[in-house]
């Protein structure tokens, strides 16, 4: 990933929108990541790869439930509502 300090980032703003459209851009402080630039559609694959994660993540959790001897009906109904939810977002 590219980055450019604040101060380059106030002076070459264009350059950083063009780098952006390849890549992410980090904007640094004192050599700490403090920003990311990037496209909206990069941000879109993040949101997406992020709610993805997160519906197997609680897919998971639900399944585990069930194998510990949780009552499997509110099992399936839990799982039915997390995906009912996520369609909703």
């Amino acid at each position: 990933m590219k980055s450019f300090s604040v101060r380059q980032a106030k002076q070459r703003f264009g350059d950083i929108i063009r780098a952006a459209s390849d890549s992410p851009v980090a904007i640094t402080r004192y050599k700490d990541r403090i920003a990311v630039v990037m496209t909206p559609d990069h941000y879109r694959m993040l949101l997406a790869g992020c709610e993805a994660a997160r519906r197997n993540a609680l897919t998971h959790i639900v399944e585990e439930l069930g194998r510990d001897g949780v009552n499997r009906t509110f099992s399936r109904r839990m799982l039915a509502a997390l995906k009912e939810h996520a369609r909703h977002r």
